[in-house]
């Protein structure tokens, strides 16, 4: 009876164990399953089988890419290793450092700037801007021919190249961002790498706990990426980066945030016509933005091969295939280009389009194609992207889409504003609109009136690239009203704010005016701001060059004028002289440490009333301009 009883308690205790057993584990945190069905970045098994097929049989023009490929992968066989630590620089050589290419150039005169847009300094450190190329270059090359080939001496030196660049401890690359110019360089990089590593993944030479290792260093990377954002093609390019990395290192989290950025994005990118809005400021403006449109068709690549279909999503009009056609005629025949563009483009800025027209079969993409003539080679990431993907991905032509009854016209939000709530500052407003508009007029009512009409989408007050800058509105109650229109057919939506910008009689009041965003300009150039800062920064202004804002409203008294600026150069003594209605009230010298942001203040009396601000470069070079501040205390 003893040992019966023992018995049951023996089992008894082991069953409590187990059920405890089972609720730590599930406590623990998740992880997203390894892929079974890799690789899943650019290509996938089944379309490697198709390459693969076309080869033994001699088809061009797989044969002559798939011949280019092989010959740039024996070279690679041995060169390298690559390694960011053979540069010095910060943490033991560890951490990604170059210099920024388009500035440090000799002075010539008083007037010539230390930053040339577009033109590379070659002076400039390079090194590991040049190694991270070439790692990911001969990676991305060795993978595709283990993945066409099976032949493990491509993955045994693949793996060597990866675990040199980004695991053995005394040469590894630290998997973050290191600064706004690392940004960049590192996106249009790392993808490459990725790419390759994702290719030998199911090799011998590649372990399974290589691959854990190497998804630990992507995540932290990743985590890296995921703590910045750009304004122009840098943003596009870390999605690409994000998505590339998220897809090798099973991360659908990552997948995740990377696709629905680009869906955030799409339409601050991408114009009514196609433009790429953000890149035509540049002295290469076609180049950009054929370079930004990669970035853009490289992302609904990797979401394509990873469930999401963002080829074919479209915001108030705005979609990738509508900027591919824009573009398409510019690439045949860049001289039609009416913009800056200070140099030729290059094969590299134009081979997304056989990427594209693997998808949508335009015949226009593939004019593109046969005048720059295949196999097409996309320098960046993607390398033979003819060999890859001239079989069409499998795709077939797509049918035309039906024709639809236009639906039913109605203004569905004016996103940006709150119904009663209060405003302050520079907003932006959109009119939602359901149904095709031909038009949609806005009127502003209160202290204030102003009115504007917008043709296409997105419908935005005061256009697509303004924003409502309130703080050139007396404060008081307001009615912003939108109507669409369509042939016989309107549709109204109006909402009721309040205008609050601290600027009652006896109340302090703050405004702040974007370097960026002027209402005209002599001279001015602009980039993204660098290290943490955010915005858009003023760069390469050059004494007597200036920005100035129009009707400015003020409740009049003494201030404190503040300019958020960044020297980045220690003999840079950049002064600024601030004009109000073409009178000097005060000057600020930029005065902080090399590359970091300050705003020094000076007073100043101003009136009371709407007045002309002008920022002017009085002395000085090399600093970056964030905003001008008034705060009335």
């Amino acid at each position: 009876m003893k040992v019966h009883i023992t018995q049951r308690l023996f089992i008894t205790l082991m069953l409590i164990l187990l059920c405890v057993s089972v609720l730590l584990i599930n406590l623990q945190p998740k992880h997203v399953q390894a892929n079974t069905t890799s690789p899943h970045v650019y290509v996938n098994a089944s379309e490697l089988r198709v390459i693969q097929d076309h080869i033994r049989s001699g088809d061009q023009p797989w044969r002559a890419a798939n011949d280019s490929l092989m010959s740039e992968a024996n070279r690679a066989l041995t060169a390298g290793p690559y390694r960011v630590t053979s540069n010095g620089g910060p943490n033991g050589g560890h951490d990604y450092f170059t210099e920024a290419p388009y500035c440090g150039w000799k002075r010539v005169d008083g007037r010539d700037p230390d930053c040339r847009d577009g033109e590379i300094n070659p002076q400039a450190n390079r090194q590991d801007y040049n190694t991270a190329i070439a790692v990911g270059k001969d990676v991305r090359a060795l993978g595709l021919a283990y993945a066409l080939t099976d032949d493990e001496h491509y993955a045994r030196r693949a793996a060597y190249l990866i675990r040199v660049w980004a695991l053995d401890s005394s040469t590894r690359m630290t998997p973050k961002f290191t600064n706004g110019q690392s940004n960049i360089e590192l996106a249009i990089t790392m993808p490459g790498l990725f790419y390759g590593t994702d290719l030998i993944r199911n090799s011998s030479a590649w372990s399974s706990s290589d691959q854990q290792a190497f998804e630990r260093w992507s995540r932290d990377f990743l985590a890296s990426g995921r703590r910045w954002s750009g304004t122009n093609n840098f943003e596009v390019w870390r999605l690409v980066f994000l998505a590339s990395g998220g897809a090798v290192a099973n991360d659908n989290d990552t997948l995740r945030y990377a696709f629905d950025r680009y869906k955030q994005i799409l339409p601050e990118h991408i114009g009514s016509r196609g433009e790429m809005v953000k890149e035509l400021g540049r002295t290469k403006s076609l180049m950009y933005s054929l370079y930004a449109l990669n970035a853009f068709t490289q992302v609904a690549e990797i979401a394509h091969h990873n469930g999401t279909n963002l080829y074919d999503y479209s915001r108030n009009g705005r979609n990738l295939k509508l900027a591919l056609d824009y573009h398409a005629p510019y690439a045949i025949d860049p001289s039609r280009w009416q913009r800056q563009q200070i140099a030729p483009i290059e094969e590299k800025d134009i081979a997304h389009y056989e990427v594209a027209y693997a998808y949508f079969r335009d015949s226009d993409y593939k004019r593109v194609i046969d005048d720059w003539g295949r196999p097409l080679y996309e320098q960046r990431t993607m390398g033979p992207v003819t060999l890859t993907h001239a079989a069409g991905n499998g795709n077939p032509a797509p049918p035309p889409a039906p024709t639809a009854a236009p639906s039913q016209l109605e203004v569905t939000d004016l996103m940006g504003l709150t119904r009663d709530g209060t405003v302050s500052g520079a907003v932006r407003v959109e009119a939602a609109i359901t149904g095709q508009a031909d038009r949609v007029v806005f009127a502003i009512r209160g202290a204030q009136n102003a009115d504007h009409t917008e043709q296409q989408a997105p419908y935005v007050l005061f256009g697509d690239n303004y924003r409502w800058d309130t703080n050139r509105y007396p404060d008081g109650d307001y009615e912003v009203r939108a109507t669409a229109y369509r042939s016989n057919q309107t549709a109204t939506r109006t909402e009721r704010v309040t205008v609050d910008n601290n600027s009652r009689s006896g109340q302090p009041q703050t405004i702040k005016l974007d370097a960026a965003d002027p209402d005209a300009q002599q001279g001015a150039k602009y980039r993204d701001c660098p290290g943490s800062e955010s915005g858009r920064c003023l760069g390469w202004i050059a004494p007597n060059e200036w920005v100035e804002w129009r009707d400015v409203q003020f409740t009049g008294g003494t201030y404190q004028i503040g300019l958020r600026a960044a020297p980045w150069k220690s003999d840079s003594n950049a002064t600024f002289a601030v004009l109000v209605d073409g009178q000097e009230v005060t000057r600020i010298t930029a005065d902080a440490p090399v590359g970091n942001f300050s705003t020094p203040t000076r007073s100043g009396s101003i009136t009371a009333g709407r007045h002309t601000i002008r920022l002017v470069a009085k002395t000085g070079h090399s600093v970056d301009v964030n905003y001008l501040q008034f705060e009335k205390r």
